[in-house]
């Protein structure tokens, strides 16, 4: 076996413009927030169930924050070039951002108030997904820097 061939070399991946890796580091910094974001919400409803109800405004309030995260996280994956597998994982998060408002708000106007207890369920959805996210787009990222390290290898020893 020649040392060629016991070098192992990431798959051909095209170079990124450096626009679009920059666009793939906000698209994870925003789903760190996020991931973030979703501990502190559940914090705050727990501190308004235990301690006391006066956190429920900032509960209330600090979900804004996450559907503007959401939001940004959407318009930004659209220029990362991610497979639409990834990208797809934030549409799923906005998807699970409407369902928070369907299972609080509306699902007691049909009498089934006893759904609104998945507005709680959502929210591990919510934090799996973007931990799910951040994966993908670091597993990109790796392969990414992977591929540019072999090239450069490849192109030093020629």
């Amino acid at each position: 076996m020649n040392s060629e061939s016991s070098i192992q070399t990431a798959p051909f991946v095209k170079p990124l413009p450096k626009w679009r890796l920059a666009f793939r580091y906000l698209y994870i910094v925003l789903a760190c927030l996020i991931a973030l974001s979703v501990v502190i919400q559940v914090f705050l409803a727990g501190a308004a169930v235990t301690v006391h109800a006066s956190y429920w405004p900032l509960h209330r309030s600090f979900a804004h924050t996450i559907e503007l995260l959401i939001i940004l996280a959407c318009l930004v994956g659209l220029g990362t070039g991610l497979p639409w597998r990834i990208q797809g994982l934030g549409g799923l998060l906005f998807l699970l951002l409407a369902l928070q408002y369907i299972f609080l708000e509306t699902m007691p106007r049909f009498g089934l108030i006893i759904l609104r207890a998945f507005h709680v369920v959502d929210a591990l959805f919510f934090f799996w997904v973007s931990l799910a996210l951040i994966g993908r787009v670091w597993q990109q990222l790796r392969l990414q820097k992977q591929a540019e390290l072999s090239s450069e290898l490849v192109a030093s020893e020629s």
